[in-house]
């Protein structure tokens, strides 16, 4: 698995400093819709604010091979999500965007990505997640961020 390069503290905001930001979705070469979408709105964005600094971490369940710099996540491995938490808070992101879509995290209806987000609030790094769908009545944890 890729980790994110570590940084010292900086200060958002400040003259010459960026944000950081770390993408948490299925990615190209990924075939999926949601790969594609966040491919798409990472582009956008650079375009939007080139001095921002956009990095992606993988769910990958097929062992495909991402580009350089991205940290993959194996979907069905409850570890790794844990593991990509602790090198995203290490490299001083400012905010991750989860895309969540309940097929491509592991675990009862996608409950992986609570380990990642367990982390991540840990660690005291934000996060906001746009839910692409939204069951009726999931079988696991019912709570993002929660145990």
């Amino acid at each position: 698995m890729a980790l994110l390069p570590t940084h010292p503290t900086r200060q958002v905001g400040v003259e010459g400093a960026t944000v950081r930001l770390v993408f948490v979705s299925t990615f190209p070469p990924r075939r999926c819709g949601l790969a594609v979408f966040t491919s798409d709105l990472r582009s956008t964005l650079a375009v939007a604010q080139p001095l921002w600094d956009l990095r992606v971490c993988a769910i990958d369940r097929d062992g495909l091979d991402y580009a350089p710099g991205v940290v993959i996540v194996r979907q069905d491995v409850p570890e790794d999500y844990r593991i990509a938490a602790r090198s995203i808070a290490a490299a001083g992101t400012d905010l991750v965007v989860i895309q969540h879509e309940y097929g491509i995290f592991g675990g009862p209806d996608g409950s992986y990505v609570l380990e990642l987000a367990d982390e991540l609030r840990l660690r005291g790094v934000p996060y906001v997640v746009t839910l692409h769908t939204v069951l009726d009545h999931p079988a696991g944890p019912t709570q993002i961020g929660g145990s």
